[in-house]
């Protein structure tokens, strides 16, 4: 499962569909680079283990919104701050729903 929130924005974290369709999902980990870890390694091996991401909104404190079954299609990286504002790298997700698959 994955979440998002638009809080996540203040941390420089910008999930979102796209004008193709597909969700870019920022990666997790806060301070200094972001690493194929935890939630990162199991979105990158989802496919592979035959898995889907179930990606969830926060809509209010202690409330979600589903919003469906994503499959991992790609990654990209780019350059932005962590939390103590130093440069680093980021991971954004690039998922599609799994009914436009």
């Amino acid at each position: 499962m994955i979440f998002t929130s638009e809080k996540g924005e203040q941390y420089g974290y910008k999930d979102g569909f796209q004008t193709d369709g597909s969700y870019w999902y920022t990666g997790e980990g806060q301070i200094g680079d972001m690493q194929f870890v935890r939630g990162n390694r199991a979105i990158l091996d989802s496919n592979k283990n035959n898995e889907l991401n179930y990606l969830f909104e926060y809509v209010e404190t202690g409330m979600v919104r589903y919003v469906g079954e994503m499959s991992y299609v790609n990654h990209h990286k780019i350059k932005g701050p962590d939390l103590n504002g130093d440069l680093r790298r980021i991971i954004i997700f690039e998922l599609i729903h799994e009914k436009t698959r």
